[in-house]
């Protein structure tokens, strides 16, 4: 057990919760679940870039995700696994497991601290707030907004100009809802969304396929597909890539980006009009 520290829109909340200190590369979700009926917070204390959790059989649960200081990133509602086998990489350095009904749900969880034994705080950076979550229709339907300009990539993404998609469609939030993309990320210059965060439509493909092209989206005017993850996984061949820019962007001007340690980085370029 560890007494963590919730950082909330209005205030500070602190809990006793099941920590697990994972120092394997893959972690079984129902298993966890069964054992710890309120949840648990795993940390992540190998040296990989991603986390393996294993989702068979799993009943419905909401995974949050936080980096390695502690801020939320994003929320992967997980409805139901049947008896197939499921799974999802993480990158980030905390996955919070939730059972659906649990009343931590009930909160905007903004970051977390873990509390040490001498009450020593691992703080969040004050300089950069926590990103906001806006909720849309329940809980299990979120779009997660940062005011962040450099926003970190998922092992596979789909990123797309939030101008493009108020010129072709309309606002961004009745775009996400009309084709149900929740569970992406935006800062209101470009959308992510990556592979394991569609909820309806389950691959990226599809979502091009089926929705962009139909609209009249372009590849790389209006959005292009990230697979930078994919690439570097081992942690000693990334070291020969990082603070380079990762390759598919160089297909889309208006799109920056940067391979890190840690993590993969986009940001938008450009004036806004610039490159329509």
């Amino acid at each position: 057990m560890k007494t963590v520290r919730l950082h909330l829109e209005n205030g500070e909340h602190e809990v006793e919760m099941n920590y697990i200190p994972l120092v394997s590369t893959w972690v079984d979700g129902n298993e966890l679940l069964n054992t710890y009926k309120q949840g648990c917070l795993i940390e992540r204390r190998h040296r990989y870039l991603q986390t393996q959790l294993i989702l068979d059989y799993v009943r419905p649960c909401m995974i949050l995700v936080f980096d390695r200081i502690g801020k939320f990133v994003t929320v992967k509602p997980i409805y139901k696994t049947y008896y197939s086998p499921f799974s999802i990489l993480i990158q980030e350095r905390y996955i919070l497991l939730l059972p659906n009904d649990s009343d931590l749900l009930k909160l905007s969880i903004g970051g977390i601290a873990i509390l040490e034994e001498n009450h020593k705080i691992s703080k969040l950076n004050n300089s950069e707030p926590p990103i906001k979550r806006k909720i849309v229709n329940g809980m299990i339907k979120t779009i997660t907004y940062s005011d962040k300009e450099k926003l970190p990539v998922p092992q596979v993404a789909l990123i797309t100009r939030v101008e493009s998609i108020n010129k072709i469609f309309g606002k961004l939030d009745k775009f996400i809802v009309r084709y149900k993309l929740f569970e992406g990320v935006t800062n209101g210059k470009i959308f992510i969304l990556g592979r394991n965060q569609t909820t309806r439509i389950h691959n990226l493909n599809s979502v091009m396929d089926e929705i962009y092209r139909p609209l009249g989206f372009e590849h790389g005017k209006d959005y292009v597909m990230i697979k930078g993850n994919q690439l570097y996984n081992d942690t000693e061949d990334r070291k020969r890539y990082v603070n380079r820019s990762m390759p598919e962007s160089k297909y889309a001007k208006w799109l920056g980006s940067i391979i890190d340690m840690e993590a993969n980085f986009v940001w938008y370029i450009g004036k806004v009009g610039q490159f329509i």
